[in-house]
Order: C-alpha cells, then sequence, then structure tokens
C-alpha cells in the first residue's frame, strides 16, 4: 500500500504480479495448496501466472483450475499464455491481460517454458507455437488498444532437473 501511495504521488504506475510457482518455497505449500491460496486471494495482484510447480501434479492444476476456484478469482488477471486445459484446449487463465494504469498501459503475457515434465491435464505449447502458430492467440493481441509496453511474465528460466 506505501508503494502504491508513493508511485501515485510521483504520477507513476504500481503493477504488482505473482510470477508463479506458488505451491512451492514457504510453510504453507501443500498439495493442493489450500492454506496458500485465500492468503494469495488477498494480495491486491495485478496480474499472475503459473509456474512450473504448479504443474507437476494433476491435483493441483485441478484444485486451481476449478470452476469458481483460484484462477477464476482473479476475473482475467491470471494469465497463461502457453498453458492449456488438456480437456478443452483452452488457456488455463487468460491469454494476455491489459494493464491500464495512470500513466501507462502494458500489454502482460504469461509464458512458461518449454515444460515436458507437466502432469497430463494441462498441455504446454512452445512459446514460439503460442505466439507465431495459434492465429487465434494473436488475433485476440492485435485487437488489444495500443499498448505503452509489453510485459513478459512468468518463469522464463529453465529449471534444474527435478529430482
Amino acid at each position: 500500500e506505501r508503494l502504491a501511495e508513493v508511485a501515485a504521488a510521483r504520477g507513476c504506475d504500481l503493477f504488482l504480479v505473482q510470477n508463479g510457482d506458488l505451491n512451492d518455497g514457504t510453510g504453507f505449500s501443500r498439495t493442493p495448496p489450500a492454506v496458500l491460496v485465500p492468503l494469495l486471494q488477498r494480495m491486491p495482484f495485478d496480474a499472475l501466472t503459473t509456474g512450473n510447480h504448479e504443474l507437476y501434479e494433476n491435483e493441483n492444476i485441478d484444485y486451481l483450475a476449478q470452476p469458481g476456484g483460484f484462477i477464476d478469482s482473479w476475473n482475467g488477471s491470471f494469465i497463461t499464455s502457453n498453458t492449456l486445459d488438456a480437456a478443452t484446449g483452452e488457456h488455463l487463465g487468460s491469454s494476455h491481460k491489459l494493464l491500464v494504469g495512470r500513466a501507462s498501459r502494458v500489454l502482460a503475457f504469461g509464458f512458461l517454458y518449454d515444460m515436458r515434465d507437466h502432469a497430463d491435464h494441462v498441455i504446454v505449447t512452445r512459446v514460439e507455437e503460442a505466439v507465431v502458430r495459434r492465429r487465434p492467440h494473436g488475433d485476440r493481441v492485435r485487437r488489444c488498444p495500443l499498448p505503452d509496453t509489453h510485459g513478459l511474465q512468468g518463469p522464463a528460466r529453465r529449471p534444474a532437473a527435478r529430482r
């Protein structure tokens, strides 16, 4: 809240982004993340995405993606640009989001690296395929108002081999 006040006083925008991997690394991490989710839902995130840690077990995926659940609670702010629901072929969340502040607009995407060892309830497409070959995705992006900048969020690094 204090950072938002400082940014507003300076005429700047502040966007709070959650880059995924919520399922590991805290004392609240569980499968499924039932303890952590209510805490995260209280945060004023402007955009969120999934990390690889949420995608190793179907139980986590199903919990986050259940109708009316965590992903739905963000009303389009949970962005999964190349992570799809295996049953429907649709994005787990939104494919992108235009973040609009007082002084700027940022077109945000949530790409995950080329993950191959995910559970079978999701499909992670290669970033190149999501950007170049998925025409409906590109058409949706082209219909967005022109942003001041583009933003990429998500774990773009290649993680160490899972043990």
